[in-house]
């Protein structure tokens, strides 16, 4: 017997919330316009618990808008919108060679003595707010510079009834799981000993396969220094 020989299984939004009620216990033929609004919004507020529980490499990215040009006087930068934390920051040159750059504390940032320091930036402070920035030292002294650098991204809002979800297919099964158990809350919560662990089972699953396939080094931080 032949196999399909197809990838195209994405379901859309109002897919997933049907497969979600299904769990519930509750018939999709009698759902109401507010049962699928409800539904999308604990799918988004799912989404923003989900992007305070690790990377998820999805929404990392160096694309458009991580690369700002190094202004010679100039410490601190305004990252791209909707910037949720920076992963890696190099300073490359005019001919393309990165300098890694190592991330700093608040607390590290504090207790610089000479903050307008000048020279070759060798480290970054992440300011997490509302408008992200970043703030290098010493503070560049030349041009010919840039800022590169891999950030996590908030994720994309669930949409309309009718679009498909910015997520992997390995992490579709977390998603419906995760659904349902949010909506046992709203209309079923005697099925919630039973949706809660299978939401947390599928999320942990999905979450260890988050990984890249590189080694893991293991080095001393000693005196402000990467070695």
């Amino acid at each position: 017997m032949a196999s399909s020989g197809t990838y195209t299984f994405d379901p859309n939004v109002a897919e997933v919330c049907e497969e979600a009620f299904e769990r519930v216990g509750k018939d999709k033929s009698k759902l109401l316009q507010e049962d699928v609004t409800a539904a999308r919004r604990s799918m988004n507020l799912m989404f923003v618990e989900w992007s305070n529980r690790g990377v998820k490499l999805w929404n990392v990215d160096s694309q458009a808008g991580t690369t700002a040009t190094l202004v010679s006087g100039t410490a601190t930068y305004t990252l791209a919108a909707r910037t949720v934390a920076v992963l890696e920051a190099v300073r490359r040159d005019s001919n393309g060679n990165d300098v890694w750059l190592q991330p700093m504390s608040r607390s590290e940032w504090a207790a610089l003595p000479d903050k307008d320091q000048a020279g070759l930036p060798t480290q970054f402070y992440f300011d997490r707010q509302t408008t992200p920035t970043l703030t290098l030292w010493p503070v560049i002294n030349t041009t010919g510079y840039s800022l590169v650098y891999w950030r996590l991204k908030q994720n994309e809002d669930v949409g309309s009834a009718v679009n498909t979800l910015a997520i992997p297919y390995r992490w579709q099964e977390a998603v419906a799981a995760g659904l349902a158990a949010r909506l046992a809350v709203k209309y079923d919560k005697p099925s919630l000993p039973i949706l809660m662990p299978e939401a947390e089972k599928q999320f942990v699953l999905a979450a260890g396969e988050e990984t890249e396939r590189g080694p893991t080094y293991i080095r001393p931080n000693l005196g402000g220094y990467r070695i």
